[in-house]
């Protein structure tokens, strides 16, 4: 672990968050953090409200990354036993990074739409980008939710909040580890095989095997969903 690591994790426990020790536990295990750190613009961030009230880069992160844990918990509370690994896994993708590389200031009200737009954009842009491998087995589903996956546009706040119910719908039925792969880009797991010579140099089809293990963990989720859907109303 890098010196600079090391010290925002210490750094967040000082600071009154909800989620200070789960955020310094994780950047030490995770070793996608890194990027968010290496690329962080170290202009500090002031309250609309308050000029007193400054924000350097780093908090600014540690802000932005507690508000990210606290939606994700709202959006999916059965899983919070894997919250660890999800979270891991999101903050390697680049819609993550630009997210807590931001320089809003949480309390203005004026970004509102942007937060919630970045947010759910991390949740559900892993399930958006599977679509094009798994639509046949969610088709039904999203006829039955209204969700054209055609005309779906993720720069618009409501396209990304119908997928975002959906999203946290399946992941609340099935409560198991089978929703880690609701936030796993299937694409990014095949360019990991691609990357690595010896498993290139094999004589294995890993592009079908990676959408195969997808696809296997989706229809459990599927399957789940069915089985609970008519009850989500009485839980959410």
């Amino acid at each position: 672990m890098n010196k600079k690591i090391e010290k925002f994790a210490n750094d967040v426990l000082k600071e009154d968050l909800n989620y200070s020790a789960f955020i310094s536990h994780n950047v030490r295990l995770s070793g996608n953090f890194d990027r968010v750190l290496k690329g962080l613009d170290e202009s500090v961030v002031v309250s609309n409200v308050d000029p007193n009230n400054v924000l350097t880069a780093e908090q600014q992160v540690m802000h932005l990354f507690n508000r990210l844990l606290y939606w994700f918990d709202k959006y999916f509370p059965t899983l919070y036993r894997y919250r660890s690994i999800i979270i891991g896994k999101l903050l390697s993708y680049d819609e993550t990074v630009e997210y807590l590389q931001s320089k809003h200031y949480l309390g203005d009200n004026n970004y509102i739409k942007f937060f919630t737009d970045s947010i759910s954009l991390i949740f559900v842009k892993g399930f958006y980008n599977n679509l094009k491998y798994h639509y046949d087995i969610y088709a039904d589903i999203l006829k039955e939710r209204k969700i054209d996956y055609k005309k779906l546009d993720l720069k618009k706040s409501s396209h990304l909040k119908k997928l975002l119910d959906l999203v946290s719908d399946l992941a609340f039925c099935d409560k198991e580890f089978d929703s880690y792969y609701l936030f796993n880009y299937i694409d990014n797991d095949i360019q990991l095989f691609v990357n690595n010579k010896h498993r290139a140099q094999a004589n294995i089809d890993y592009k079908e095997q990676c959408i195969w293990i997808s696809k296997v963990h989706n229809e459990k989720i599927i399957e789940k969903y069915n089985m609970k859907k008519d009850y989500i109303k009485y839980f959410k």
